[in-house]
């Protein structure tokens, strides 16, 4: 039954989140509530940090669950970014894949879910 007229959901985002899959929702009769439950923003981090693990370790990947987190990555790389775009990127969602495609990311691989057991066989499937 696919019927949502009349159920309760509850919703939890970020100070940032989209609003359309309650506006889907409330559209097809379901009570939705909203709840901002963490803030999305740029981590109090020093931007050297990042290009400075970049530049001494070798990365066989890094894994990105929202487009905000990709971003945010892209700003602390600082004059790391040309490394972090080398390193394979594992994505839970095409959305996210477009994000880092445009970002000129060279090995893109989109996990089956944002499930644990899925990013982990996303990230077996990279090439040593």
């Amino acid at each position: 039954n696919n019927n949502i007229d009349n159920k309760k959901i509850f919703i939890m985002q970020g100070n940032s989140g989209s609003d359309l899959i309650a506006k889907t929702l409330s559209s097809r009769g379901a009570l939705v509530t909203i709840i901002t439950c963490y803030l999305r923003q740029l981590p109090n981090i020093p931007v050297g940090l990042l290009a400075n693990k970049l530049k001494s370790t070798n990365y066989h990947a890094i894994v990105v669950t929202s487009t905000e987190g990709l971003n945010n990555l892209l700003e602390l790389a600082g004059d790391g970014k040309k490394l972090l775009t080398q390193v394979p990127i594992v994505v839970v969602s095409d959305r996210i894949a477009n994000s880092a495609k445009k970002l000129k990311f060279n090995t893109i691989i989109t996990a089956a879910s944002a499930d644990d057991h899925d990013i982990i066989q996303a990230i077996k499937r990279i090439n040593p």
